[in-house]
């Protein structure tokens, strides 16, 4: 068992613990395959969250233009959406 120390979850069930989860499985299966590349990239995680935090107040006018799309792909290895 290894400890997650992810906190109660508040809102949507097991959010904060699949994310975490998620994220021990890529650091874990990263520091086995000695991928230092990928470590570097998952080290980077923390600072990028601290960033979308700082621009949560914006978020709700931002997602409004998506309020009505009946179709939408996400790309997750880059910022790019395709959405109609």
């Amino acid at each position: 068992m290894l400890p997650l120390h992810a906190g109660a979850e508040q809102a949507v069930v097991t959010t904060k613990t699949d994310t975490t989860e998620l994220a021990a499985i890529a650091l874990l299966s990263t520091l086995l395959g000695g991928d230092e590349q990928r470590l570097d990239a998952l080290m980077q995680t923390p600072g990028r969250m601290a960033r979308v935090f700082e621009i949560e107040q914006d978020i709700p006018r931002v997602a409004e233009r998506y309020r009505y799309l009946s179709a939408c792909v996400t790309v997750g290895r880059a910022s790019y959406w395709s959405c109609i």
